[in-house]
């Protein structure tokens, strides 16, 4: 339920134009009176630095790209 939550608050912050970060997702979550039901600005934290982003794509592409290729590999050697 508490990813739900928390999507719920990035849609009420999308709704009005506001940014969404982690400090305007907290305080609309503290706004909702759910900000420690979702396990509070640690748990939103934690998610953040789970989560990948656009900034390492290029990398993302390289590991993509180096798995194909043990990939085939493998394939030709069965």
């Amino acid at each position: 339920m508490r990813n739900s939550y928390i999507w719920s608050a990035i849609g009420r912050l999308e709704q009005r134009g506001d940014p969404v970060d982690t400090v305007t997702v907290s305080n609309e979550l503290q706004a909702m009176n759910l900000l420690v039901e979702v396990g509070g600005p640690a748990y939103l934290t934690q998610l953040i630095r789970n989560t990948p982003t656009s900034a390492h794509a290029e990398i993302y592409g390289m590991m993509v790209k180096r798995m194909a290729k043990r990939r085939e590999l493998l394939k030709a050697f069965k």
